[in-house]
């Protein structure tokens, strides 16, 4: 077992030390073992009355988001909930809005170890920056302090899925769950192969989102953004194939299941607005709400210069944690100003750096509707009881 999952470790976090606390997601493991083995540390022990009793919120106070009732606009995103294990854990401490790690119609391999390094960006780093320059990354060190607060990894799984029969019958699980108050979205994306043609990828995309919705889940998402697919465009920076494989899952689903489009960044300029709202435009018939933003891929070396994640293609992975917040910000800004401008309805899942309470209340003002965060949750299974102590 991976050094994060210790007793001695449990026993040092619930003393009170946010240091020494242990990530769900174990980064010195693989995938696989973290999908068998999974959750670690304190998100998979039981809450405290004393906890619950924070949590808990008169239904009378709960809103509404695209139709389903909601405790709490805090959640989780598409990325580090493998399996109905993280996702049950995760609603049990409160974050009320988790998403399934995306699945595929069939089986596919995840990235070698290791998926999660340290990165060593300890700001958000501005739109107009974000991968243009190489960021270093290493492993994460046994006993080495962690502030969460500032905190960036990389995420590089190339979106792995297990056979499909193992994940619908989990995903029901994922599904049952849930308590009242609380969603699961299921992450879909589609998979090509050789000989696939472009209608193949989009019908391929329609079938996993029919088979999840086969599951119950509450809301669908595509993922129209993953940075780490081998160099392929990103679905969200083109508008038309967008738009296609949105009408199709809208087709595939019916017209009662809520559906969700996760994006990543934009250029902040001309060109860059004129794409996404291109994007908008084309799927906003099909699409209830956006997330935004994926972790965009960037340049990650070691420190002496060489590829930092072992295997072809992975120069670049997607960066998640402290270096994402300032993108996540700015294009939640711009489709909340879109939405106004053109009388969109659209909700928007406020994601990228959401590690403290500051940030959550940064999202809310830029216009998020609710504000999911991975890295923050991953290391502060604490993180929704905060948001729980201050807001209703």
């Amino acid at each position: 077992m991976g050094i994060y999952a210790t007793d001695k470790q449990i026993t040092r976090e619930s003393a009170g030390s946010p240091q020494a606390n242990i990530p769900f997601y174990d980064p010195t493991l693989s995938y696989q073992e973290n999908y068998d083995l999974g959750p670690f540390g304190p998100i998979a022990t039981q809450p405290s009355a004393e906890i619950a009793d924070i949590l808990a919120l008169p239904e009378a106070q709960w809103t509404t988001l695209v139709g389903l009732r909601l405790r709490r606009l805090v959640g989780i995103p598409s990325g580090p909930l493998l399996n109905s294990k993280f996702t049950n854990a995760a609603f049990r401490w409160g974050f009320d809005l988790c998403h399934y790690k995306t699945v595929r119609s069939r089986e596919w391999p995840s990235h070698p170890a290791p998926n999660v390094l340290y990165v060593d960006a300890h700001a958000p780093i501005s739109p107009s920056e974000m991968g243009r320059i190489p960021l270093t990354a290493r492993a994460f060190a046994e006993g080495a302090p962690v502030d969460i607060s500032t905190l960036s990894i990389t995420n590089s799984f190339g979106m792995p899925a297990q056979p499909s029969a193992v994940w619908q019958a989990d995903m029901e699980l994922a599904v049952r769950g849930a308590g009242a108050g609380q969603i699961l979205v299921a992450s879909v994306t589609g998979t090509a192969d050789a000989h696939s043609t472009p209608d193949d990828f989009i019908a391929d995309h329609a079938l996993t989102a029919a088979m999840c919705a086969e599951t119950g889940a509450h809301i669908i998402e595509v993922n129209l953004s993953c940075p780490n697919l081998g160099g392929h465009g990103l679905m969200c920076h083109d508008p038309e194939a967008a738009g296609r494989v949105c009408k199709a899952i809208r087709e595939a689903i019916g017209p009662a299941k809520p559906l969700f489009a996760k994006l990543g960044s934009y250029a902040p300029d001309e060109a860059g607005e004129a794409t996404l709202r291109a994007v908008i435009t084309a799927t906003s018939p099909y699409v209830q709400g956006y997330g935004a933003v994926n972790a965009v891929p960037v340049p990650v070396t070691t420190d002496t210069g060489g590829q930092a994640l072992p295997g072809a293609g992975r120069q670049v992975a997607g960066v998640c944690g402290t270096a994402l917040r300032a993108v996540g910000l700015d294009v939640v800004g711009r489709l909340a100003r879109l939405r106004t401008e053109q009388a969109y309805d659209y909700a928007i899942l406020g994601i990228g750096g959401f590690l403290t309470l500051d940030h959550y209340t940064a999202y809310r003002q830029a216009g998020a509707d609710a504000v999911q965060g991975a890295t923050g949750p991953m290391w502060d299974h604490m993180l929704a009881v905060r948001v729980a102590r201050t807001t209703a």
